[in-house]
């Protein structure tokens, strides 16, 4: 297994977002934009997080699962775009953010 440095240089400016609260409601979205360099979005709760479009529906499912302490990496973005989240009945999670310039 090999890995590749990033240079402070080349990830730019950190700004710290407020966190996302997930849960078995209405689904709630975050923004990617082209104007970052990346985003980091992890799943800093106890329970699973299900993601995708805006038809993202953890009871039926549908959607793609974020376990616990997992993340989302996006680099490099060319057009905007939203994630959605959503938690399994009676349960609830949250999601940190981290954006890059």
């Amino acid at each position: 297994m090999s890995f590749s440095m990033t240079t402070i240089d080349d990830i730019g400016a950190l700004s710290d977002v407020p966190v996302l609260a997930v849960t078995d409601g209405s689904a709630v979205s975050h923004t990617i934009t082209s104007a970052k360099k990346g985003i980091i979005l992890m799943n800093v709760g106890a329970n699973l997080a299900w993601y995708g479009g805006s038809t993202v529906n953890a009871t039926t499912p549908r959607g793609v699962i974020l376990l616990p302490r997992y993340m989302l990496v996006f680099r490099n973005v060319t057009s905007d775009f939203k994630v959605y989240f959503q938690c399994e009945t009676s349960q609830t999670t949250t999601i940190g953010i981290v954006e890059y310039d």
